[in-house]
Formats: structure tokens, sequence, C-alpha cells
């Protein structure tokens, strides 16, 4: 190394020094210094530096500031910088940091909120202290809130769980403010619960998910978020599950088939990753061909085997398994062919009516879904249909006696029919006993008894027996019945409806089952079976009121008349007083209870309706004749529309004529509006001035005048000689002084000239019930003849409908006590 020293120097000099190599050949280039240097003799301080200083951060108590180095540093290096301040109170300076700083940057702490300062900055080296830099504005220190944006400083991790347990992922998040934190599971947002648990515990956060499922599976994201800025981490989760076979009850007892049915068994299996599946039977796999089909999808298995035979019955055996178990079931298969012959019946019970037989059950291979029951005909010897019973014995009604009977059993399944049982016989002897007529058939002590409506579901085989057919229409059938429980008679009325016309069924049940009174056809009970309801009613024996008045040998005078219509009346007031009117009275609405007695009943009530005040009915009538002038003129109808119909009734069972029948309806509807009768016929000749005085009070047109139904049974017309006992029924046997006969011919016109020619096909009177009842009409139909009307409640004095009844109740316990009242305007009650 050569070294050189310069001499003769001056202070401020500034030299730019190089060097060249010489020898006896010549001179190198020269190397020059890159840069000048400067003399400098004296010390001195360097000089300020040449702005104020900058504020770059405000904290909770402090500033951060940063400034620039001095331009010179009197030629000795920088060993730091002084930070001075003073508040705007006085001019003096202080200074903040103890021990210069060597950075050019300083946070300046503990500074006061609302307070106001200035700052500046002195450059240090080995001979002092720098003159100030100039100083910051005035600052107004305001304690400024830190935040940061949310980070996460621990990740999501992937996790895979095994299925049915539990997951949890952790998570580790900081942020000024605190963030808020959300999770989601496949972009759906999930919330603490049963399933779901999220935890917070300082800066880490927990999601622990229960009773983890394959839907579980999927991204797991944890979201963080503050007012500064917000942050996510993203995991996985997978479900991984050992291969199991979820078999239903339905197949653990096995399955049965018929032969050439398609047997198909579809299993649900669980596992992930998702298992291998294989169908065994007999120890031999099974495989797709043309008879047999295995499909699988995602969760379930299904084989599928064309036309089965015998030879396809056995035990089905499913495996499944992957990596993590297996899992396996048996399914036991049944083929079933066509049904074997049943055992030869036995007969268990002869009863008046019917007989019991019973048989051995069939083998169960066979599988029957019932059996049949055949009777023979002994006259030509042909096996006919008798009955079906899904059970091993049956009860087979007869209507013969001194007759012998054959039965044999068929089973019967999905295949077909058996080949017949071997039969067995019986002969049902005569019974010596006096003959019956339909008269004794009436009962005239049945007791009255109210029925559920809402609860008339139920077989009518299962209570009655079903004789012979009584009347026959388009919508119904009347049969005679017998209680198998009393032996009791009845009549059945079978409706065929569809579920839109239940309605108008329905509401003559109930209308019927508010009704219980000796003078009105009595409903015992009612079935609701498919497509039909039944009508258990009263059994009446006589035929219409008509038929009896013209026969031959029965002499029609006004005291009978007196007497059917007063118990039409008290029909009618049992009616009234129950707030029902019957608005169809007519003579073909009146039937005898037997075939010699006086005593009748009121039927059909398919138009009775219960009184409410300002309540719109729909009306189908079947004739114009009996029809008030309200219902003619679409006026409110109430109790008065009843009188005037018995009015008319009266003046019929009088004379024989209909006072305001005309060719058509609007010529009878004219006749009605101008009260367009008389008493001026032959036929009224032997008839008493108290009658017509009975009838006149009835046939007003303005009917806040017509006779109440308890005025009317007042009247001295239905009393000629004494009043009947309170709650007295008429026995029709009253004898009354007047015995003058009254002619019958007007009345054989009027009954031809309405007489229904069903009628003629009916075993019995009561059989019209299956062809005349209002509940059959159609609007539209011929003579029905429809109207829009409004019930009106007339004003009437109170009256108790249910009184008040005795009660026994314990000391210090309450006591519900209740009556029913009517009457209008409302009436006023006191206790």
């Amino acid at each position: 190394m050569l070294h050189y020293q310069l001499k003769n120097l001056s202070d401020d000099d500034i030299l730019l020094v190089r060097v060249s190599a010489s020898n006896q050949y010549g001179t190198s280039e020269p190397c020059t210094l890159t840069s000048p240097i400067h003399i400098k003799f004296r010390t001195r301080v360097p000089l300020a530096p040449s702005k104020c200083p900058e504020v770059i951060r405000f904290g909770e108590s402090s500033i951060k500031m940063s400034w620039d180095v001095p331009l010179d540093d009197g030629g000795f290096s920088i060993i730091g910088y002084q930070i001075e301040k003073t508040e705007r109170a006085g001019n003096f300076w202080t200074i903040v940091n103890e021990v210069p700083v060597t950075d050019t940057k300083y946070i300046v702490e503990n500074l006061q909120e609302n307070s106001t300062y200035h700052f500046r900055v002195r450059a240090i080296n080995s001979v002092g202290l720098s003159d100030p830099s100039p100083s910051t504005l005035l600052i107004l220190f305001k304690i400024k809130e830190v935040s940061e944006p949310p980070y996460f400083k621990d990740e999501i991790q992937d996790i895979c769980v095994e299925w049915g347990k539990s997951a949890e992922f952790s998570c580790e998040v900081v942020g000024i403010p605190t963030p808020n934190i959300t999770w989601y599971k496949s972009c759906c947002q999930i919330f603490n619960g049963r399933k779901h648990k999220i935890d917070t515990v300082g800066n880490e956060q927990l999601l622990t998910i229960n009773n983890v499922d394959y839907d579980d599976s999927g991204d797991i994201e944890c979201r963080a978020k503050n007012k500064v800025g917000s942050a996510c981490s993203k995991g996985k989760l997978d479900v991984y599950a050992p291969a199991k076979v979820k078999l239903s009850d339905y197949y653990k007892k096995g399955l049965r088939y018929f032969e050439g049915d398609t047997m198909k068994i579809s299993i649900q299996f669980f596992g992930k990753p998702r298992p291998v599946i294989l169908w065994s039977k007999d120890g031999k796999t099974i495989k797709n061909n043309r008879h047999t089909c295995i499909r699988n999808l995602e969760k379930y298995t299904t084989l599928v085997v064309q036309k089965v035979s015998k030879a396809d019955a056995g035990v089905y055996h499913l495996y499944v398994n992957n990596l993590h178990g297996n899992d396996s079931v048996d399914i036991p298969i049944t083929i079933i062919g066509k049904p074997k012959t049943p055992g030869k019946p036995t007969v268990t019970n002869v009863t008046n009516h019917s007989i019991e037989i019973c048989w051995p059950e069939s083998t169960i291979e066979t599988s029957t879904n019932g059996y049949i029951i055949e009777k023979c005909d002994l006259v030509t010897g042909i096996w006919r249909y008798a009955m079906s019973t899904n059970t091993c014995q049956a009860t087979i009604n007869y209507s013969e006696r001194n007759k012998k009977y054959k039965f044999r059993v068929r089973a019967e399944n999905a295949l077909g029919v058996s080949e017949p049982s071997k039969h067995c016989e019986i002969l049902i002897k005569e019974e010596v006993k006096e003959k019956t007529s339909s008269d004794e058939l009436y009962d005239s002590n049945k007791e009255d008894k109210s029925l559920d409506t809402d609860r008339i579901i139920g077989g009518v085989l299962s209570k009655y027996i079903i004789y012979e057919e009584l009347g026959r229409g388009a919508f119904g059938v009347v049969h005679r019945a017998v209680e198998r429980a009393t032996g009791k008679v009845w009549a059945a009325k079978f409706i065929k409806c569809r579920p839109h016309e239940k309605e108008a069924v329905e509401h003559e049940i109930y209308i019927m089952n508010c009704l219980h009174h000796r003078k009105l056809l009595q409903l015992h009970e009612a079935f609701e079976q498919p497509g039909e309801i039944v009508m258990i009613l009263e059994f009446l024996s006589g035929g219409e009121l008509f038929d009896r008045l013209i026969s031959n040998d029965y002499t029609f005078t006004e005291e009978d008349c007196i007497s059917y219509m007063r118990q039409i009346c008290q029909g009618v007031q049992h009616m009234h007083h129950k707030n029902i009117i019957h608005l169809d009275l007519k003579p073909e609405n009146v039937m005898c209870v037997t075939k010699d007695s006086t005593g009748i009943k009121l039927i059909d009530f398919g138009l009775a309706q219960k009184i409410e005040d300002g309540k719109s009915i729909k009306v189908l009538f079947g004739t114009a004749e009996f029809c008030s002038p309200e219902i003619i003129n679409f006026e409110p109808v109430s109790f008065s529309s009843d009188m005037w119909s018995l009015g008319v009734v009266a003046y019929v069972l009088l004379s024989g004529y209909s006072p305001f029948a005309g060719d058509d309806d609007q010529e009878t509807f004219a006749y009605i509006n101008n009260i367009d009768y008389d008493f001026d016929d032959e036929a009224w000749e032997n008839v008493s001035e108290i009658a017509k005085d009975f009838i006149a009070n009835l046939l007003v047109k303005d009917k806040r005048e017509r006779m109440t139904i308890d005025e009317a049974l007042n009247h001295p017309w239905l009393n000629p000689q004494k009043k009947l006992a309170p709650g007295q029924m008429d026995s029709g046997y009253e004898q009354i002084t007047k015995k003058t006969e009254l002619p019958t011919e007007n009345h054989k016109e009027y009954l031809e000239r309405t007489r229904n020619k069903d009628k003629d096909f009916d075993l019995l009177p009561i059989g019209c019930l299956a062809h005349e009842s209002a509940i059959f009409r159609r609007e539209g139909d011929f003579g029905v003849l429809p109207r829009e009307l409004v019930m009106e409640m007339p004003e009437c004095a109170p009256e108790i409908v249910e009184p008040l009844v005795n009660m026994c109740s314990y000391e210090d316990s309450s006591v519900h006590l209740k009556c029913i009242i009517t009457g209008k305007p409302e009436p006023s009650t006191t206790w």
C-alpha cells in the first residue's frame, strides 16, 4: 500500500485528487476519487433542520412526528435530535426527550386532551446543538380512537369427522374495535342452537357442529368485521361414515308377492365414502340380467325381479362395505300362488233370522284376501253368491222356514278364486205361531232418543238385519229392518248421495233430531256409508190419510176431520215451540200409523227450517197450492206460513177441493194473492160454520192476523165438547156428537190428480219415503217451485224454552245455572 501526505492546504479548500503510475516505459491512465474533498480545519454545530416537524399520527395520549435531517452537519456526524415543545399559554420551551433521538421520527407522549402545542427540533453533533427548526403550527390535541381492521392470527383448519360425532372449528382473530363474528356453512349463515354451538373465548372463536350428517359437509367460513374493515377465514368439513343399512320394519317381517308380480325391494344405505353394494341369494351373487335388475342411487339400492315365480322365494342378502366398516341385512321373500280350497264349513248357530257358519283357515302360503260364501238354489241346483267376508266365519240371513239350505266357501286373493269347499247343509223348520200383520209391527211405545249428529259414521248391517224392499226411487230405497239387539222393526231409508249432496240429508237428520213428539215421524238412528246415508225411521204400517178417507169401508165425518186436524196441529205446535217451521204441510205428508187406526203422524221434514231472524234460505217447494202469499211474493216467512198451509189442509180434508189450485202456477199464484176461495160448493152443505170460521182465520193474507198454532188448538172447532189436558195427545177415537157423513168423491179426484205413480210399486205406504221426500227434489224438475226466502222471527212474549234445574254443590264452590228464554224483541231478564 502506497501513502502520500498533502501539505500546505487551506481551510475550506475543495480538492479533486487523482493518481497515475509511471516507469521507464511511460505513464498510466490516472485514477480519480469519486467525490471532491472539502477541507475544514475549524469545528462548528450543525445547521438547524430546514422544515418544521410533521405530525403523522395521533395516539390515545400521544402524537407521532417526523422531520428532515439538516443540510449541514457542522463537519461532524449527527449523533441525535432534541425535541422541544411549548404550550399556547406561554413561550417557555421544554425539552421532550432526555436522551437524543437518533431517528428522524419520535412519539411524544403524556399529552393532555384539548390542549394546544408547538413543537420544534434541534440537531446534535459532537460540537453541540444546532439552532431550532421552524416550529409547527398550533396543534390542538384530541384523543383519537385507535382502530385496526380485523385479521386472523390463526386460520380455520380443514377437519374430517365421523358421521354422528361433533365437529369443532377454531380460529383467532384480532382487531380494534373488537370485530363482530359470523359463521357460515356453504355460504348460509348459521346461528347458535341445538345443532350449532358458537362460543368466544378471548380472541379465539369456536364453532361446534353436533351430530354431523352428510349434509353438513362443505365449506365452513368465519367472517370478522368492524368499522375499519373485514376479514374471513375458510376451512372445510368432510364427514365420513362406516357403511350402514337402514331397514324398515316393513322389510324385517318379510315380503310377500303373488306369482307373476314384479318384486321390488328398495333399501336405504349410508356411508362415506360411498359403499360397495352386493346383493345375493342362497350364497350366489345377484347380477343384472333380463330377469333381474339392480339400481344403485346415492342413498338407495333397489332390486327388481320381473314376473316372480316360486323359484324366486327365499332369503335375499344385502351387503354394503367401505373403508370404515360394513353391514348386511336379510329379507325373507314369500311367493304366493292361487289360494287353496278352504275346509268344509260347519253350522255353529241358528237364530230366527240368520245362520252362522265357520270353516278352517286357509294355509298361510296361499294368503287369502277374503272368502266368498255361496248358497245353493235347491230348485235349479245352481250355486249363487251369498256374501263375502274377510274372516273364517259368517252370518247369513234367511227369510224362509221349513226349507233346506246348502252353503260352501271359496277363498280369494288378487290372483283369483279357489275351488269351492265341500258344502254343508241345514234344514230350518217352521215355527208354529200366529200370522203377524204389518200393523202388529208398529210399536207405539218406542222411546225417543237424540243422536250425536257429528258421529253417524258406521255400518248399518252390524246393528240391523235388512229385509224386503218397501219402496224405491231414483235416489233412495226403503227396506224393513230388524234391530239385532232388540228385535224391534224399523224402516231403513237408504239415500244415495254424492259428497256435495250430503248437506241436505244431514240437515233433515239435524231437524228430526230436534223433534221428539208422538205426532211426528221419529228418527231412531243414522249411518254414513260410502256413497250413501242410511236413516233408521219409525215403522208405520198405515197409508196416507187420503187413502183411508176414500176406502169403501170407511165413513168420513166432520168429527173425523176434527180429530185429524187436532193431531196435525199438535205436531206443528211441537215444531213451532222448538222454533222450527215445516214449510211443506199438505195431505200427502200426513200418514196413518196403522191401517185401522185414526192416529196419524207428520212425515217428511226435508224443507223444515229452524227460525233464525234474517237468515236467507233456498227452498224447493213441490207444489204451489199450499204456499202462503208471502212465499209466492218472496216476502219473509215465519210460523204464520205454516198456519196458512194448515188452513189449506183443513179446506182439502173437509171438501176434497184444493182452494187455490189453478191450471198452472201463474193462475195458482193469482188465486192465492187474491185470497180467491169460497164455501159455495155443495161439498160444504154439511160442514159446520165453526169449521169455516177456523179456515177463514187461517187463510188471511196479512200474516199478522192469522191464528197462531196455540190459538188454533184453542179454537172451538177443535174443542167441540172438551179441552184436552195439558200434554194429552188425541187418541183418534174420541166420540163427537155430530155424525153427518161427508162425501169423498172429490177426495178421490184430488188423490188421482196428485198421486205419484211410483206409489203403485211400494210394498207398504212407508216406502213412499224413497221417492217423495223433499230432499230428492232438484231445481228444474217438473212442478218444483224454487224460492229464495228470508226467515223472520215474529214478535212474541218471552217464553222459557229450557227451565232452570235444581243443583247440588259443595260449599265454597261455584254453581252454573242456565235457562233458555226466547222472545222478540229480546226480553230483559232479572235473577
